[in-house]
């Protein structure tokens, strides 16, 4: 059974941070929601219960998901070095 990744945890911040930098920032509270989204479907299709879906397709899904932890992560490393 698969576990959903905490992106707080990946970037080393609280949850009440997470939500504060995206109550500031729109651009990031929508990376973050995406990735969320994302990593619930992710999290469904690994459940043995759940639909067939081939291997290309789970492979693109987490690459997807990489990519968007990725600007996450450049977008609040971008906030830290403006302040």
């Amino acid at each position: 059974m698969s576990a959903p990744h905490d992106i707080c945890q990946d970037l080393n911040m609280t949850g009440e941070q997470m939500y504060q930098r995206r109550k500031d920032d729109p651009q990031l509270d929508e990376l973050v929601a995406e990735y969320e989204n994302l990593d619930q479907r992710i999290v469904a299709a690994e459940e043995p219960t759940s639909t067939f879906i081939s291997d290309e397709e789970m492979i693109a899904m987490k690459s997807d998901r990489l990519d968007l932890k990725d600007k996450i992560m450049q977008r609040v490393q971008s906030s830290e070095a403006g302040n």
